[in-house]
């Protein structure tokens, strides 16, 4: 079933995931891949905190769906 914990691992899991990907690129070539990196971690960062405030607005504001199954955080879409 759908938990809390599981829905904290699920985004910390895959955040770590989409940064690990991009910092190894950086370590490999900083000096190619260094900008690029950090504007795609910057991106994540924006993504990542605007999705996380979308779900705390709902929580409070009572807002679901199961549209697309349940799930642990709500989001649009």
């Amino acid at each position: 079933g759908v938990t809390d914990l599981g829905g904290f691992l699920d985004i910390t899991l895959d955040f770590i995931f989409y940064s690990g990907f991009v910092f190894a690129f950086a370590v490999h070539d900083p000096q190619a891949n260094g900008l690029a990196a950090a504007f795609l971690v910057f991106s994540f960062i924006g993504t990542g905190s605007s999705f996380l405030a979308f779900a705390i607005m709902a929580a409070r504001r009572g807002l679901a769906t199961e549209r697309r199954g349940k799930k642990s955080l709500y989001y649009l879409g």
